[in-house]
């Protein structure tokens, strides 16, 4: 039952990853309106963005998964 409820977990959280950045490209694909720091503060762009979400599911994944 507790990996049944990891890997839903994980479907969850990947799917909303990949929302959020869809929605986020159709809405503002040049980023000119995106809140997040990385873009506002630091002025990071697409490639930035997929990395940083990438390496944040694959820690989750991995806190999870210990």
């Amino acid at each position: 039952m507790r990996k049944i409820k990891f890997w839903i977990l994980i479907v969850v959280l990947f799917l909303l990853v990949f929302a959020d950045g869809l929605l986020t490209f159709i809405n503002t694909p040049d980023l000119s309106m995106e809140a997040n720091p990385l873009v506002a503060e630091f002025g990071l762009g697409w490639v930035s963005l997929i990395i940083v979400n990438i390496l944040v599911f694959a820690f989750v994944f991995l806190i999870f998964l210990l």
